[in-house]
C-alpha cells in the first residue's frame, strides 16, 4: 500500500489518474478507483474520456457503490425508517430521563440523527457501552441505541457502516479478481472505510 499525503494542488489526483491512463492504454481492467461522491467519480469519467479513453464504468466508482455486490443481501435503512426505528425504541427503553421530551418530534429527530453519526463512526451500541462516558444521559441514550440495533438486526436491515463492516469481512475471506485500486479525494476515512480498505 502506498499513501500519498500533500496539500491540495500539491499532484496526488494527477499521479493517480497518470496510473490509471497507462493501466487502460495497457488494456487492464483489473483496476479500480474509488471516490467519496458520485460526482467526482463522474467527473473523473467525464475527463478520462474527452481524453478519448473507452472503459467500464465499474472502473470509477465511489467506495460504497464498489462495496455494494458484497451486502446486496443486507439492505440498507433509510432515514425515514430509522427515525421511526428510534421513535418505537425511546417508547420501549421508556427511559426517565426522557420522559418529558419522549413526544417531541425534533427530540425523536436529534435522537435519530445522534444514532446516525455514532453509526456511521462505527460506533454501534456494543462499542458505545464498552466506552460509555460519565455523563447524565449516556445510559439512556445507550438504552435507546441498544433498541435500535436489536431492530434493525430483527428486520434485516443494517446502517451504511454495518453493511461497510460486512462487506469488509467477505472481501477478506473471498478476495477480489482487482489487482490495483487508487482511493482519491478522501479528507478522513471512519473506521468502517478503513475496515473496507484493510479487507482489500
Amino acid at each position: 500500500m502506498r499513501l500519498l499525503t500533500g496539500p491540495p494542488g500539491s499532484g496526488k489526483t494527477a499521479f493517480v489518474l497518470d496510473r490509471l491512463r497507462e493501466a487502460l492504454r495497457a488494456g487492464d481492467d483489473a483496476i479500480r478507483l474509488l471516490v467519496p461522491t458520485a460526482t467526482l467519480a463522474q467527473h473523473f469519467a467525464n475527463r478520462l474520456a474527452r481524453e478519448s479513453f473507452v472503459f467500464r464504468p465499474t472502473l470509477i466508482q465511489t467506495l460504497f457503490g464498489f462495496v455494494k455486490p458484497w451486502v446486496e443481501d443486507t439492505p440498507q435503512v433509510g432515514d425515514a425508517a430509522l427515525y421511526l426505528i428510534v421513535e418505537e425504541a425511546i417508547r420501549r427503553a421508556n427511559r426517565e430521563e426522557f420522559a418529558r421530551v419522549a413526544q417531541l418530534p425534533g427530540f425523536r429527530a436529534s435522537l435519530a440523527r445522534i444514532v446516525s453519526e455514532f453509526s456511521s463512526a462505527g460506533c454501534d451500541s456494543a462499542r458505545q457501552a464498552a466506552h460509555l462516558p460519565d455523563t447524565p444521559l449516556a445510559a439512556a441514550f445507550l438504552a435507546v441505541y441498544r433498541e435500535v440495533d436489536g431492530e434493525l438486526e430483527r428486520r434485516g436491515l443494517a446502517s451504511r457502516a454495518r453493511r461497510l463492516e460486512l462487506a469488509a469481512a467477505r472481501i477478506a475471506a473471498q478476495g477480489l479478481d482487482v489487482r490495483t485500486i487508487w482511493l482519491d479525494g478522501f479528507h478522513a476515512l471512519p473506521d468502517p472505510e478503513l475496515g473496507v480498505i484493510a479487507g482489500l
